[in-house]
């Protein structure tokens, strides 16, 4: 990615000092743009990133004509933020460090498993969002565990953020990918986390692991929105499974809950502004006035089916 590029560029013997902000081509044929911020990893040598997706903000980005945002910084210390009272928060911070080292192996295992430990709770709960929230649970849920991403995950510490305690950004390393412009590569990829495995996979019926950090790196390295791309197909899916679109609206694609290969396709359309997926690109607001329109759809069944989406 460009942030590899650039880090190498400017950051010299220190990567660590170096930010890069930057988004792909999805951004520029979606709404739902992200932005890739990157950190370098200094224990694997490499360059990792956390994502800002929520509301299209990668799309004015791109839309500005900017791919990228270096920034260059070092020499940080406890009080760079010019703390109203350092003395407390010398005696705080111990305390919360340690607060959390202690808890979180007892309870939620963010640092082992980061937020995939979800998983079992919403669906034990009834509220994992599946085939576009007409459900809470599946029987297959556990498929996307933590128990699962536990021996996925690369064991280290992961800390985005220095002095960050909880460490919850995890790192699927070596990952051989099987589709799009980077098949047969091996790659790092960053999660999944929760809100992608919930949107990307349960929501639109699909349970494998491998395809969700398959999804989750291509929807980082195209700058789109996970959970908004995951809103758009499951918003979908349901709508093609009720026979209101049918193969010749979809260019083909057998848009049917649980078909990870139309789910991936539909992502590298975004990304190059082809096919279908430049309508699922623009949201579900927009996709409901175009059925309308377009299609004759109902729109109280559009209403029905697409009022909790946002996307």
């Amino acid at each position: 990615m460009l942030g590899e590029i650039l880090t190498e560029k400017y950051g010299a013997a220190n990567k660590r000092s170096i930010s890069v902000v930057s988004s792909g081509p999805g951004a520029e044929h979606t709404r739902f743009g992200a932005l890739n911020f990157s950190w370098y990893d200094s224990q694997r040598k490499i360059v990792r990133y956390k994502q800002a997706a929520r509301g299209g903000i990668g799309t004015v980005f791109r839309n500005k004509k900017i791919k990228a945002i270096v920034v260059k910084f070092s020499g940080l210390r406890a009080d760079t933020n010019h703390p109203a009272n350092f003395d407390i928060l010398k005696k705080v911070g111990p305390a919360y460090n340690k607060e959390i080292r202690t808890l979180d192996p007892k309870q939620n295992e963010m640092a082992v498993v980061g937020t995939t430990h979800l998983v079992d709770i919403m669906n034990k709960f009834d509220l994992l969002p599946t085939h576009n929230f007409k459900f809470g649970n599946h029987p297959e849920g556990s498929n996307l565990s933590a128990e699962v991403y536990r021996k996925k995950f690369h064991p280290g510490f992961d800390g985005c953020w220095a002095g960050c305690t909880v460490a919850c950004s995890h790192l699927v390393k070596d990952f051989e990918l099987k589709t799009g412009p980077f098949k047969s590569k091996h790659v790092s990829v960053d999660g999944p986390e929760y809100e992608t495995i919930a949107r990307l996979g349960s929501n639109c019926g699909i349970f494998d692991p491998n395809h969700m950090i398959e999804i989750n790196f291509y929807c980082d390295t195209y700058g789109l929105d996970t959970i908004s791309v995951g809103t758009a197909t499951a918003f979908t899916m349901e709508f093609y499974e009720m026979g209101l679109i049918d193969n010749e609206v979809t260019g083909g694609l057998e848009l049917n809950f649980g078909n990870k290969e139309a789910a991936m396709g539909l992502v590298h359309q975004m990304a190059r502004g082809e096919g279908f997926g430049v309508i699922i690109g623009q949201g579900v607001r927009s996709m409901k006035k175009l059925f309308a329109e377009k299609y004759d759809a109902d729109p109280d069944i559009l209403q029905d089916i697409g009022w909790k989406q946002r996307a």
